[in-house]
């Protein structure tokens, strides 16, 4: 027990604990059909007390420390909570919704000496961190801290901190606000006498959690954690009331007033007390709740995070001054006798608090940064200590306080408290390359608040809609969703005040609504992404023309209060779907959705023919592969498929399907025949014909002319249009006629934002996958990319690895557009395969093409990075990529399901590639990578980081089961330095000068170094390399690669 006078948060719970053992104290789960977790007192008491002393012992946890809770609400989250505060320290509540870059900083920042989370979220937390993981089932980390173990008692004081909270700070760095015990004790105390807890009474929390939870333990009732995927859905919600026979609750006021408009409120009335917290009450809401739950009593809640509970008033006395006739709001509460009443009635000041609980509570972080900012946040007054809120309120007669607003930068939105400066501080340091100058405001749009961004170019020949774009895709990478503004607009110049030089917001143009980005969105191009972008629309009260389908339900505008809208409105469309919260919150857009409605769209029909292809598959029946419809021919990869599809076997005929060169998708052109050198046919043979020359695929030892013009069939079509944008009868003929897919086309640039290379990427990759399922299942073969991994992290995933969970790291860390599209076009094929039965290899490969872009632009720059550690090539040969990918298209059977990393575990360091650049006669200088152009270039500093830094390693043992060696493909510097020559024999590379040592490899053996002679022997070609590198007799062997070798 401590041994001060003032009781603290722990003990008390440990008094209850003792009195009520055996009565249930926690409630957790129970959504979706999951069970729940049961604790009772004694339990929770002997859990939180192991995990404290774990705390103690393992993570030096004390007066003080902090510890983070970084998991979903349920019951482990209770036990840490508890444990946090037995062990002397804080618990510190971590938003699972914060971006990497958010919650590093915040990491930073506190420096918490431990992190209760989950494995989910677990892995997006610094390496360095250190953490008490919880297993998703319950039973696993009840068992192992049911231990008996029991923490050190520590005096802790009610002076001592109990949480630390996090806000955005005006800096655009988050502040963190550290409370101690008393604040929450004293406000505890305050609403048990007012609101006293009746025998057997069961409190549901989610809203406003961290401050809610601990008061129903502290009283013997049980506590109910209402799951997140429950809280906003309207009908499930009021049955989760009723079921669970729960008494209380707290609300924010516009969660209640939508639960009050659905059909189950009756489910409601068994509530005896209703708290109202995070948002003005008006007297229309209030008539309503006494309307609709006529036997439940109402408090008005107000509240701040520095010092919970402020004032509050019971809204179910009969008073006619709560008439909405009479007010428009309910106040909080009277003043203390002796605040003085300040006069006339009606001013509008300041809110400042004056409390005991305020001597303890500091700044975490401004306390040493900024003494000016805490300075003026507390005052001293007559000798008491004042807190500045920010609120603005005014006094009614009778000494009523009613609360009017803000009277800072600080707004609310929905309950999330905004720093409109954090906002704006956050674009000029993430987007500052973009940007010249902006400002971040609010505007009000049919009773709903939005964020708005006004931004001047620092290009003023800069595409707006691309502006646009790239800001809110940087800014998702630090803030959360409901920070994000909601619309940019792009204006030639701030308007500014002629006298004062300063900005005049009164002449910032006014937001049009209607059509506010119209011009940069991905319209709908299905039926089913129609449908669900008209319900967005509607439920968002915007035009359809201006529904982004790539872009999620919260980045149009969309909150968590309009999903119970949005529900309903999707299950009248799909009554027999029965769609939830969570399937929302995991098909946010309206291209997600649309894969989401296919899979439950799936029919009868197309599961017996699934079962129909492994059939025959099995028995060697008639599902052959002779038909192969190939899509990305004309790229790098894909024409060398096309080369090693038609080699692998002479009853092979591939359809490559290739985007016309006009806008016409007509397969003919003024009458002419596919062959006619006027149709779009020709143009795109002709197309396939110089790829294949480019690369050296045809003559010698590759393909003959006649094997291109009898079994190479051109398909002119476009994978990102529905239907691949054919005629119904040519797409139908095209369904039966293909035995099998290969895709391998995209759209790559790492510069471009997630939306512009949606189309190309995801949306194609779901035509495809349409396709392959259409009138008769057809195997899918998907080329993707390592790039689908985070780079930076130092991480191993082997082939296994799950990339699909949206909760993982790996989906919350990527950060380029193209990184992004892929793994959300892998995610759709996962699901599709999932969903159906659609029989599908992913193919993961590493720097193929993009390497010769870095080799390009270390030739033309003169220049190689080698000065920077932890830079290197991956380099796997590109014709035994596709020979692997064609192998695997022979044995479905096999490989079906699987995935496989054709990914270099060997890869070249920068100096190689410098001293092979050199040996093959470029005249290239060593650097860092701080003196690479920044910008400016498709190959610049952040993309050579990107492709060259990824310090990742990758399993590659499905793919070696299948190699006739037993072993991954090496490539030795000689054969990297003939494929550099390669590549400018071909004009891919600039041509170099060939010395008499060329395709010589020497090793000094038995000399003293000499760069020197080093430099001499590689500037007449030789590539020269130590004696440990040379494996086998190559020393002075002329050796012959082909490109891509």
């Amino acid at each position: 027990m401590s041994t001060t006078a003032g009781p603290v948060l722990h003990d008390l719970f440990r008094q209850q604990a003792a009195r009520t053992p055996g009565h249930i104290a926690v409630v957790g789960g129970g959504a979706g059909g999951l069970p729940y977790t049961t604790l009772t007192y004694a339990e929770l008491d002997a859990l939180s007390d192991s995990l404290a002393a774990r705390l103690q012992s393992q993570y030096n946890t004390g007066i003080g420390s902090l510890v983070g809770i970084y998991m979903p609400k349920d019951a482990g989250y209770i036990v840490s909570y508890i444990a946090a505060l037995k062990a002397g320290g804080a618990y510190m509540p971590i938003d699972a919704n914060y971006p990497n870059d958010l919650l590093e900083m915040v990491m930073q920042d506190a420096k918490p000496s431990c992190v209760c989370t989950t494995k989910a979220l677990a892995a997006k937390l610094p390496e360095t961190q250190r953490k008490f993981i919880f297993d998703e089932d319950s039973t696993v980390w009840r068992k192992e801290l049911s231990d008996g173990r029991r923490p050190e008692n520590l005096d802790v004081k009610d002076t001592d901190p109990a949480y630390c909270v996090y806000s955005s700070g005006t800096t655009g760095k988050p502040k963190g606000i550290v409370c101690p015990h008393r604040g929450a004790v004293v406000s505890y105390d305050y609403r048990f006498k007012a609101y006293p807890y009746g025998k057997d009474e069961r409190e549901a929390c989610n809203v406003f959690f961290v401050w809610e939870l601990l008061r129903p333990l502290l009283k013997g009732a049980t506590l109910y954690v209402v799951p997140d995927t429950v809280i906003y859905d309207s009908t499930v919600l009021p049955e989760y009331i009723k079921d669970n026979n729960i008494s209380r609750m707290l609300f924010t006021p516009s969660l209640l007033e939508a639960m009050l408009d659905s059909p189950g409120v009756s489910d409601m009335t068994g509530l005896q007390l209703v708290i109202l917290c995070g948002e003005v009450v008006s007297t229309q809401l209030r008539q309503k709740i006494r309307r609709n739950l006529p036997n439940t009593r109402i408090h008005n809640l107000y509240s701040v995070s520095e010092c919970h509970d402020v004032a509050g008033s019971d809204l179910s006395v009969d008073d006619p001054q709560l008439d909405p006739s009479n007010r428009k709001f309910c106040p909080v509460g009277n003043l203390l006798p002796q605040v003085k009443i300040p006069s006339p009635w009606s001013l509008s000041l300041w809110v400042w608090l004056e409390r005991s609980t305020l001597k303890a509570l500091h700044w975490l972080l401004d306390t040493s940064t900024d003494p000016e900012l805490t300075a003026a946040k507390f005052i001293t007054r007559d000798g008491r200590r004042m807190y500045k809120t920010g609120d603005v309120g005014y006094v009614v007669e009778g000494g009523m306080l009613e609360i009017s607003g803000r009277c800072d930068s600080m707004v609310k939105i929905r309950g999330y408290s905004i720093e409109l400066k954090a906002v704006q501080v956050a674009m000029y340091e993430l987007c500052g390359d973009i940007i010249h100058e902006c400002i971040v405001t609010t505007a009000i749009h049919n009773d709903d608040r939005k964020l708005v961004a006004y931004v001047v170019r620092k290009d003023p020949s800069a595409d707006p809609n691309l502006v646009k774009k790239t800001i809110k895709s940087k800014l998702k990478s630090r803030l959360p969703f409901y920070m994000i503004p909601t619309y940019i607009c792009v204006l030639e110049s701030l308007p500014v005040n002629s006298t004062s030089g300063k900005l005049d917001a009164k002449r910032l143009p006014e937001i049009d609504f209607a059509n506010e980005g119209t011009d940069m969105t991905v319209p709908p191009s299905t039926t089913t992404e129609r449908t669900i972008a008209s319900i967005y629309a509607r439920v968002l009260d915007i035009p359809v023309s201006t529904v982004d389908v790539t872009l999620g339900f919260f980045e149009l505008g969309g909150h968590s209060l309009l999903t119970i809208k949005l529900l309903q409105l999707l299950n009248a469309e799909y009554p027999d779907k029965e769609i939830t919260l969570q399937d929302l919150f995991d098909h946010q857009s309206a291209s997600r959705s649309f894969v989401l409605q296919k899979s439950f769209l799936i029919n009868p029909a197309c599961m017996q023919q699934v079962r129909a292809f492994w059939r025959n598959i099995v028995n060697e029946g008639a599902f052959g592969n002779s038909r192969v419809l190939l899509t990305g021919a004309t790229g790098f990869l894909g024409s060398h498929i096309l080369a090693s599809l038609l080699k692998s076997s002479p009853r092979i005929s591939v359809y490559c399907l290739i985007r016309p060169p006009v806008d016409r998708l007509s397969w003919h052109e003024d009458d002419a025949s596919p062959h006619s050198t006027a149709s779009p046919a020709a143009a795109c043979r002709r197309r396939l014909l110089a790829t294949l020359e480019q690369y050296h695929l045809m003559g010698g030892d590759g393909l003959n002319t006649a094997d291109v013009k009898d079994r190479a069939h051109i398909l002119v079509g476009d994978v990102s249009l529905e239907s691949f944008g054919m005629p119904s009868e040519d797409y139908d003929y095209w369904t039966t006629h293909v035995d099998c897919v290969v895709h391998a086309a995209a759209q790559v640039n790492l510069l471009y934002p997630y939306q512009a290379l949606f189309k190309g990427n995801v949306q194609a990759s779901v035509h495809v996958a349409s396709f392959c399922l259409y009138n008769k299942v057809k195997p899918l073969h998907y080329v993707s990319t390592d790039a689908v991994f985070p780079v930076g992290k130092a991480r191993h995933y082997p082939e296994d690895f799950s990339i699909f969970d949206a909760k993982s790291p790996v989906a919350n860390e990527l950060k380029s557009g193209y990184a992004q599209t892929k793994w959300a076009a892998e995610d759709l094929i996962h699901k599709f395969a999932e969903s159906t039965g659609l029989p599908a290899v992913i193919y993961r490969l590493g720097n193929l093409d993009s390497n010769l872009e870095f080799l390009r632009a270390c030739v033309e720059l003169g220049m190689v990075p080698t000065q920077t550690g932890g830079l290197h090539l991956e380099l796997t040969p590109v014709n035994l990529a596709s020979d692997f990918i064609v192998d695997c298209v022979w044995d479905i059977r096999h490989t079906n399901g699987k995935v496989f990393h054709l990914i270099q575990p060997n890869t070249i360091p920068m100096g190689d590639v410098f001293t092979c650049l050199r040996s093959a006669g470029y005249k290239v200088e060593q650097c860092s990578l701080d003196a690479w152009p920044a910008d400016g270039t498709f190959m610049n500093r952040d993309t050579v980081k990107e492709l060259c830094g990824d310090n990742n390693t990758y399993g590659v043992e499905n793919t070696v089961s299948r190699t006739p060696s037993g072993k991954y493909f090496d490539v030795e510097l000689s054969t990297f330095q003939e494929y550099i020559r390669g590549l400018g024999r071909a004009q891919l590379l600039p041509s170099a000068p060939e010395g008499p040592l060329s395709g010589m490899v020497i090793s000094l053996v038995g000399l003293p170094s000499s760069d020197a002679l080093q430099r001499t022997l590689q500037s007449q070609g030789a590539l020269v390399v130590p004696s440990w590198r040379v494996q086998g007799p190559l020393c002075g062997q002329r050796l012959r690669c082909g490109l891509g070798h």
